[in-house]
């Protein structure tokens, strides 16, 4: 028991530091983190292909629900505590993105998840669902971001090195998390839907 509590704490501080070291290297995964300068080129590198899909299921005008769905042949990667039963985790790491009625793109809203969870595999063909822990009150357009590994051997040197990869282990972390993107939705400041 004291094992399992030290691994999850290790893998929750690992988690932590590796998003604060990639967001200087525009790679935020499992932080809700500012991160003004990732380029759409870079988005365009790691976005996830069509096996992958985050979509909408529950919207409200104080609520988001969303299903995080796998529907490749192997298994992802994500940041989350699984459910004990059914498919619904209580939390799910992800980032906000607001487009401001002023603005073309994109960017990074919110403040970061101070402790997230550790790698957990979503299986071949199955789903997570999972709600925001706060739906956005500002104007704006907006779209939820989730980070996630295909390569099982990145999602073991991260579990196995936690605080200690080396730069070039980092990298390859990094290189190895894509994203996906939900639909956008608006904040619960604008009147309508579009």
């Amino acid at each position: 028991m004291f094992a399992q509590k030290l691994i999850y704490v290790l893998g929750l501080a690992f988690v932590v530091t590796a998003c604060a070291n990639s967001r200087d290297r525009n790679s935020a995964v499992a932080m809700n983190a500012p991160s003004n300068a990732i380029s759409p080129s870079r988005i365009q590198t790691v976005m996830a292909s069509s096996d992958v899909s985050l979509r909408i299921v529950l919207r409200t005008t104080e609520s988001l629900s969303l299903e995080l769905r796998n529907n490749s042949d192997h298994p992802i990667f994500v940041s989350y505590v699984p459910p004990e039963k059914g498919s619904t985790t209580s939390f799910l790491s992800y980032s906000l993105q607001i487009k401001t009625p002023e603005a073309t793109d994109f960017r990074e809203f919110g403040e970061g998840f101070h402790h997230v969870p550790n790698l957990h595999p979503i299986k071949s063909q199955s789903a997570v669902t999972f709600s925001l822990v706060q739906y956005p009150k500002d104007v704006g357009e907006y779209r939820v971001q989730v980070g996630y590994y295909e390569d099982d051997d990145v999602c073991r040197m991260i579990s196995e090195r936690l605080t200690e990869m080396s730069d070039a282990e980092r990298k390859r972390a990094d290189e190895g998390r894509k994203y996906v993107f939900s639909d956008s939705f608006l904040g619960s400041g604008m009147r309508k839907n579009r």
